[in-house]
């Protein structure tokens, strides 16, 4: 139950960190571009932040897939050893198995979560007839929940698709396209049982984890923010 945890922790945190920072980058630099109201602007900096801390982390992720798929062997299922496997057995650019769906999983969902959890924050603070600023931690813990369950309803069967070519051992050029793997897994075994195959499961994990990370994110910000003010 817990193989690949230590590479999963040294992938979150670089992870995590790469991408609020740089989504606060970008963000930064479209609104000098743009309408700062503009719900687009959340849209298009998660998305690149998404695509950023994917290919930063990346390598970590295919470590973690294969220790949680390979036998229990203390001696061998490690963060250096599988590494060396890897890299020894199939090259570098093995550690980027799965990255075109990771993309096209990753990038849309921090998109849309990040463009989800401001669209709900605005609703929930209208609704409250509050400023945004005055929310509760409460709801915003909610609006993140709701920005994670509909982000990954809409990018899970990349997700699905990653994971299976990212255990795939053997040379990177076998590998199915991202479209002809899609394509495959929902003529096998259907879209339900395919390509949303577990999503129900993920939704326990997504809704908390989504939740308190862009509530704790988004309280930690307006700290700093009227903390600079004052």
């Amino acid at each position: 139950l817990w193989k690949g945890v230590s590479v999963e922790i040294l992938r979150v945190v670089p992870y995590t960190a790469v991408q609020f920072a740089t989504y606060e980058l970008y963000k930064s630099h479209l609104s000098a571009l743009m309408d700062k109201k503009s719900h687009a602007i959340p849209i298009v900096s998660g998305f690149m932040a998404g695509c950023t801390s994917v290919i930063v982390t990346h390598p970590l992720d295919t470590i973690r897939v294969r220790m949680s798929f390979s036998r229990p062997d203390l001696k061998t299922n490690t963060i250096r050893s599988t590494l060396s496997t890897i890299t020894t057995e199939e090259g570098v650019m093995a550690l980027y198995k799965g990255l075109p769906p990771a993309l096209l999983g990753v990038a849309p969902f921090a998109g849309i979560k990040f463009g989800t959890y401001e669209i709900l924050k605005t609703a929930i603070s209208r609704f409250l007839q509050k400023e945004e600023k005055d929310l509760h931690a409460s709801y915003r813990l909610l609006a993140g929940g709701g920005s994670g369950v509909v982000a990954v309803t809409v990018v899970y069967p990349f997700e699905v698709v990653r994971r299976r070519m990212q255990a795939e051992r053997g040379s990177t050029r076998s590998q199915l396209s991202v479209l002809k793997a899609l394509r495959t897994i929902m003529m096998r075994e259907g879209i339900v049982n395919g390509l949303y195959r577990g999503l129900s499961l993920n939704y326990l994990k997504i809704i908390p984890k989504v939740g308190i990370k862009m509530g704790v994110y988004d309280i930690v910000r307006n700290y700093h923010l009227h903390k600079n003010h004052d």
